[in-house]
């Protein structure tokens, strides 16, 4: 396990705690492919800071190619920022680019937002898990 590893798992921790400010100082966007980005995200609309956690998305958007930066951790950003139209739009890329990261999109708590989206629905039959 390295530092970053070690820090995403704390960071992912203090979140579920509610300590969001101590999770954001050890969460980034960049971490494995902005898995743990959601939370960051979450850690500061928590704080306020809605610019940042645009500033965020802006960036992973910069950031992202195919094989790099997984669709589905921009579906739990969008979710966290209460954009469900956004949030479906990313996970039906994600099943577009087949995407090992959609096996989690049943039980992972950041994405539960966007389940209730009848959208949310026809895709989760389309994966036949």
């Amino acid at each position: 396990m390295t530092p970053a590893d070690a820090d995403a798992l704390e960071g992912q921790l203090l979140a579920a705690r509610g300590d969001f400010q101590g999770a954001e100082r050890l969460l980034g966007w960049r971490y494995y492919g902005g898995w743990v980005a959601g939370t960051y995200v979450r850690a500061q609309l928590a704080r306020g800071d809605s610019a940042a956690a645009r500033a965020t998305v802006d960036s992973m958007l910069a950031a992202r190619t195919p094989g790099y930066y997984n669709p589905v951790a921009l579906a739990k950003v969008y979710a966290a920022l209460g954009d469900i139209d956004k949030g479906i739009e990313w996970l039906r890329r994600a099943f577009d680019e087949r995407t090992a990261w959609l096996t989690w999109i049943r039980t992972d708590p950041e994405l539960a937002p966007l389940r209730a989206d009848p959208r949310y629905a026809d895709l989760d039959r389309q994966l036949r898990y």
